[in-house]
C-alpha cells in the first residue's frame, strides 16, 4: 500500500508569527526537496484574479514557490502534474477540493482554507483542512 503524504509517513505544520512551514517526517527519499529550510511548493487557489495575484506575491515573499489556479478542477490538474508541499484555497470552492482531496486514497497533502467568513472554519476543520487562515491576509499570515 502507498504510503500516505505523497510517500511521507507524517508531517508538521508550523504556523508561527512570521511563517508558515510544512516539516515532512520520514521524508528520506527527498529530504533535501522538503526539509523545512527548502522551499514550500503551494499550489494556490483562489478564484479572484486580484486576491490571487496578490496572495501569490505574499507566498513569493516568504520564500514558497507558487502554481496559482481559479478553481478545483484547475487545482486537481495541477495536482496530477506535480507535487506540493500545501493546497492553499479560499472560501467554499475551497471547503470543497479539501473534501475532495482527503476522499481519495494515498493522496494527504497539507491544506489550508482562507476566508473571512468565521462560519467556514467549522466547515473547513470537518472538511479535513490542517489549518483556517482569516482574511484579509498579512505576509505574516503566510
Amino acid at each position: 500500500a502507498p504510503a500516505p503524504y505523497g510517500g511521507w509517513q507524517s508531517f508538521t505544520v508550523l504556523a508561527q508569527e512570521d511563517a508558515l512551514m510544512v516539516e515532512w517526517g520520514d521524508a528520506e527519499p527527498h529530504r533535501e526537496a522538503t526539509s523545512p529550510s527548502a522551499t514550500v511548493r503551494t499550489l494556490l487557489v483562489e478564484g479572484d484574479a486580484l486576491q490571487r495575484t496578490a496572495v501569490k506575491a505574499m507566498c513569493a515573499k516568504r520564500g514558497h514557490v507558487v502554481t496559482a489556479v481559479s478553481d478545483a478542477a484547475e487545482a486537481m490538474q495541477a495536482l496530477d502534474a506535480r507535487r506540493f508541499d500545501l493546497v492553499l484555497t479560499s472560501s467554499n470552492d475551497g471547503v470543497g477540493l479539501v473534501r475532495k482531496l482527503r476522499s481519495i486514497e494515498g493522496r494527504r497533502l497539507c491544506c489550508a482554507v482562507m476566508s473571512s467568513d468565521d462560519a467556514l472554519e467549522e466547515a473547513s476543520s470537518e472538511a479535513g483542512a490542517d489549518l483556517f487562515v482569516r482574511k484579509p491576509l498579512r505576509v505574516a499570515d503566510i
